[in-house]
């Protein structure tokens, strides 16, 4: 899943080509750009659906699902890497009974020393290390039977597309939570990049989760308080 073509995409799909279980690649890319280019030397062995409007994660995903013909759908964004195993990892717990296996998140190689510290805040609960929470299940490849019962995901939604689509998974089907499969999300890194990537994930979390309390100066800063104590929560889990 890419927007606007960014030159990393090419890593994404060459991390999937490495796999050592083979796998279906259809890449979708939105907002334009040289797609083609940036993506020659993969050509050959993938397809690509370039379109020049902007689209959500949602619709990006959808057009995904019926692109591609297998049994299992997973999604990676371009700014990620599939570590080894994250194919084969996924069809052993798929075929193994699992309509749902989630990918944990693994620290970035050579990563500077802002980009970790974003990297554990971030994803402290989806380390594989720290106790597992129910909503911090994401990634998920899925059966695409499950497509067919429960709909698509949410098309024109900015973020949260997958929690919205899980949430009509929840206690329906089986996912596989200690299934030992993991990606690396790629982070600018320098200081500077870093604080911007955060200060927009801040805009777009206070616009999802804390929007309803926004006029409302005390539920807003109880809410930012109890947010800020989950995750504070979680990092030291993953730092003992």
């Amino acid at each position: 899943m890419a927007f606007g073509a960014p030159p990393e995409l090419a890593n994404a799909v060459a991390s999937l080509r490495a796999q050592s279980a083979p796998c279906e690649i259809v890449v979708v890319n939105s907002g334009g750009g040289p797609a083609k280019e940036i993506l020659t030397e993969h050509l050959d062995v993938i397809r690509l659906i370039s379109v020049e409007t902007r689209l959500y994660a949602g619709a990006v995903r959808n057009i995904g699902i019926d692109a591609s013909t297998t049994r299992y759908v997973a999604f990676l964004a371009s700014d990620c890497l599939a570590t080894d195993g994250w194919v084969k990892g996924r069809l052993d717990a798929h075929r193994a009974g699992y309509d749902a296996v989630p990918s944990n998140v693994a620290p970035q190689r050579g990563a500077s020393v802002a980009a970790r510290a974003v990297w554990l805040w971030l994803y402290s609960a989806r380390l594989g290390t720290s106790p597992q929470v129910d909503d911090q299940i994401y990634n998920l490849s899925y059966n695409r039977t499950l497509f067919r019962h429960f709909g698509y995901f949410p098309p024109g939604v900015r973020i949260g597309e997958d929690s919205i689509f899980n949430r009509r998974l929840d206690k329906k089907i089986e996912i596989a939570k200690d299934a030992d499969i993991r990606h690396v999300h790629c982070f600018d890194q320098t200081s500077e990049a870093v604080a911007q990537n955060i200060q927009a994930r801040a805009r777009r979390r206070v616009q999802k989760c804390i929007a309803p309390d926004y006029r409302d100066p005390n539920r807003f800063c109880a809410r930012i308080r109890e947010l800020k104590r989950q995750r504070l929560a979680h990092t030291m889990s993953a730092l003992q």
